[in-house]
């Protein structure tokens, strides 16, 4: 089904091509020079500029998501900066794919962090103050949470690390160089801090 938002999208990307930084204002604005009858001047009676520069951007991304429109003009227009209202052009692929990574992402905390949610609980009691009984339920409790986790946690760590690496092989890493790395990223991401304070 042809949505009437598809021909002002396709203007857009011609406006605005892939990787393209756009400000709310500039949305507006772009609307504002279309012509009469155009599918997007309906937005512009919006009076809440934050919701009309919502909606100009729900519909055009709704005319670029269609699967009428061949994959090389298929975007998304993406939220950059909240607070500053900018936004910026992605491939619908590229779109896709990072949210897909932020899904895992979402899955592995959803999956560990009651886990250690829970075991933060078991060690804050004050194991001195319960009796003998109250003491050994208490250890075999968090003894199994423990148990429970690690493979868990072993399985999610080397997929996590599987992903990273095949990440890094296709900029043209070899796993090896992509291992070594992870695995010094942590002081890395220390230096990195110390830079940015610095200029």
């Amino acid at each position: 089904m042809m949505s009437k938002y598809e021909d002002p999208a396709q203007e857009f990307l011609t406006a605005y091509p892939i990787a393209a930084v756009v400000y709310g204002n500039e949305l507006v604005d772009w609307v504002e020079q279309r012509p009469n009858g155009h599918a997007l001047k309906s937005d512009l009676l919006v009076d809440d500029i934050d919701k009309k520069i919502s909606a100009i951007r729900r519909h055009i991304n709704q005319g670029a998501g269609s699967r009428n429109v061949a994959e090389n003009r298929r975007f998304y227009l993406e939220v950059e900066d909240a607070r500053r209202k900018t936004y910026v052009v992605r491939s619908l692929v590229d779109h896709a794919q990072a949210q897909a990574d932020a899904a895992f992402g979402r899955s592995v905390s959803g999956a560990i962090n009651p886990l250690r949610a829970s075991e933060r609980v078991l060690k804050d009691i004050k194991r001195e103050e319960l009796d003998d009984e109250g003491r050994r339920a208490l250890e075999a409790q968090l003894h199994d949470l423990v148990e429970t986790a690690a493979p868990l946690k072993k399985l999610l760590g080397e997929q996590l690390q599987n992903k990273w690496v095949k990440r890094l092989v296709a900029k043209g890493y070899s796993p090896e160089q992509a291992i070594t790395l992870i695995e010094v990223l942590p002081t890395l991401q220390q230096e990195m801090r110390l830079i940015r304070a610095t200029t």
